[in-house]
């Protein structure tokens, strides 16, 4: 990259966002280290990315019917740290926490200086079991007029028992 550019997220490969990028070498992957070039002189920018996403708190719910048999459906709190990797202060936005399109919830970030980042957390319900997909976005809302809006999702895998 060149030189003031700041690292905007991963692509391909199986692996995206801003965290670190693991990858198991059992074929030909391809993986792309995004940069966004820092604006020099007066231009500013503002730039908001998930920097983390965890899964804790899981806990049984209550027991349903399903066409295989009866299925057990479980509660989990999701923390996101959305991070302002621009040069500019962003206003308050929105961040939205779900698991596999089951079930998501928007949550109020508060502005972030050029640099700071902000935890928000919400515990969401009648998660089936199985393998599941937790994403967070941050300004799901456009709020905040970013310098690139595409680096705003991170998702993780988890497993409900």
């Amino acid at each position: 990259p060149n030189s003031g550019s700041l690292f905007s997220g991963w692509s391909g490969g199986g692996c995206s966002g801003f965290g670190t990028c693991n990858l198991i070498m059992n074929s030909d992957k391809f993986v792309t280290a995004n940069f966004t070039l820092n604006q020099t002189g007066n231009q500013t920018f503002r730039d908001l990315v998930v920097t983390n996403l965890t899964i804790t708190n899981k806990t049984f719910q209550f027991s349903g019917n399903g066409t295989n048999g009866t299925i057990n459906y479980y509660s989990a709190t999701l923390t996101a740290i959305v991070k302002n990797i621009g040069t500019a202060s962003a206003g308050a936005s929105t961040t939205r926490l779900g698991v596999d399109g089951v079930s998501s919830q928007d949550v109020s970030t508060s502005s972030l200086p050029a640099g700071a980042s902000a935890s928000v957390s919400r515990t969401i319900g009648g998660i089936p079991q199985g393998t599941r997909t937790a994403r967070a976005t941050a300004d799901i809302l456009g709020q905040v007029a970013e310098s690139n809006e595409g680096n705003n999702v991170l998702t993780t895998n988890f497993n409900v028992p």
